[in-house]
């Protein structure tokens, strides 16, 4: 049985065989396009290239090196980026942007729908999220300041940039842009070019649906042309210690959230502090950093499913292996521990909590780790040490000078600029007791 051709050609488009954006735009020509439009892009790349050649070409000139024109002739790409907005609602009524700003989970605040070039849709959406929907929250870094945007620019603008430019223009549907306090929903229709999927997203090399849209906008330098606009996205949030964006798909449209609600400021403070000291805190680590805040313990296993990568790169992530000279320095300083608290011998218990371990490679994450054990040594512990895997310090104190250690700790940590707060509690005497014991019979 024969195939449709139009079902066919949209099966061609729909998987990026086809480029429907390098197309001619039947029925259009030079006139239709609109003058300003071509300006706003001369603008966005004198922006962020001046020394571009592309700006020393004519109008015409500028329009054949973005692929725009081809042959004389308007490509459905120059129609998105330059049509008038008449021509554009009557020759591809589906390039519909939708934007939805709720208030509250029940009542909407704005609701814009518009058909208008793709590159004022860009600038429309940037100007809403820099204004006063988009608030920001300041955290004290010491004598500093962070702020923290509800949805950070960057990522905002990726978003869009990928969903207008990745979309299916066969699909009749829209691209709907959900705005709310707790988070940011971007829908675009047509799912995900063949071998891309949400568990891999971040790994696979880019594959444009509309390859001659995606390079005028490479060329315009709105986006890359190797797959870092998503990554970007990712990286933009967890930076402000946001949770990590999810993809997903039913198949027919592609949905990106981007979340506000659960931001961590700690971990924000961190990152923060961590990249004023020049450490490389890349998307890797970023991506361990927010696996990490819903569990102790990450795994090869686990990291390389986050990662989205193989268990050997996930291994170059995480420490590769301990030295037996610092496996047996541990082993042994357990033993001794255990041992000086047997004895009463308080003066070895700094010894024996000398780790090679596990606490260098947290400080590294929490800085003022070192300086707090220093404060509380010199405040008349006997010894301190990072408690599990952090955050908590803890420290070993006998007779006077208990609140003192205390707020010496809390003092050291504050001086880092961070806040947090101290417990003093007392060893139990007594280890774990059978309380009662019922026999069942059988």
């Amino acid at each position: 049985m024969a195939l449709d051709p139009v079902v066919f050609q949209r099966a061609q488009i729909s998987s990026a065989a086809v480029d429907w954006s390098g197309a001619p735009a039947i029925g259009l020509g030079l006139q239709d396009l609109d003058p300003l439009q071509i300006e706003r892009a001369r603008q966005i790349l004198r922006s962020k290239a001046p020394s571009s050649g592309l700006l020393e070409l004519s109008e015409i000139e500028f329009l054949q090196g973005l692929e725009a024109v081809r042959d004389g002739r308007v490509t459905h790409a120059g129609m998105l980026l330059f049509a008038r907005r008449e021509v554009l609602a009557r020759y591809c009524p589906q390039a519909q942007f939708h934007y939805v700003f709720h208030d509250s989970e029940t009542t909407v605040a704005r609701n814009d729908i518009d058909r208008m070039p793709l590159l004022e849709v860009v600038e429309r959406m940037e100007h809403v999220f820099v204004g006063p929907l988009n608030p920001e929250r300041e955290i004290e870094l010491g004598l500093f300041k962070l702020r923290i945007p509800q949805f950070p620019i960057e990522g905002v603008r990726e978003a869009v940039l990928n969903a207008l430019t990745h979309r299916d223009y066969q699909n009749p549907g829209e691209i709907l842009l959900r705005h709310s306090a707790k988070e940011l929903v971007v829908t675009s229709p047509g799912g995900f070019v063949d071998g891309i999927t949400p568990d891999n997203i971040l790994r696979h090399e880019a594959v444009p649906r509309n390859r001659t849209l995606a390079n005028a906008l490479v060329k315009l330098r709105l986006v890359e042309s190797s797959g870092i606009g998503r990554k970007r996205i990712f990286r933009s949030a967890l930076v402000y210690g946001k949770r990590r964006p999810e993809y997903s798909t039913d198949g027919f449209s592609v949905t990106l959230r981007i979340f506000n609600q659960g931001a961590h400021e700690a971990l924000a403070a961190l990152i923060a502090r961590l990249d004023a000291q020049g450490a490389d805190v890349g998307l890797d680590e970023l991506l361990v950093l927010d696996a990490l805040r819903s569990q102790d313990f990450i795994d090869v296993s686990e990291a390389a499913r986050v990662l989205q990568t193989s268990r050997e790169d996930a291994r170059r992530v995480l420490p590769e292996s301990y030295s037996k000279a610092d496996t047996v320095h541990n082993i042994g300083r357990a033993a001794l521990f255990v041992a000086a608290m047997a004895a009463g011998r308080m003066d070895l218990l700094d010894e024996a909590t000398q780790d090679r371990v596990h606490q260098p490679q947290r400080a590294a994450l929490f800085p003022p780790l070192f300086d707090i054990f220093t404060a509380a040594k010199g405040s008349g512990a006997h010894a301190a040490w990072l408690s599990g895997a952090g955050s908590s310090v803890a420290a070993i104190c006998s007779g006077e000078g208990v609140r003192e250690v205390a707020a010496a700790m809390l003092g050291a940590l504050e001086g880092a600029g961070m806040t947090g707060r101290t417990l003093v509690t007392r060893i139990a005497p007594k280890g774990a007791e059978v309380a009662t014991v019922e026999l069942l019979e059988a």
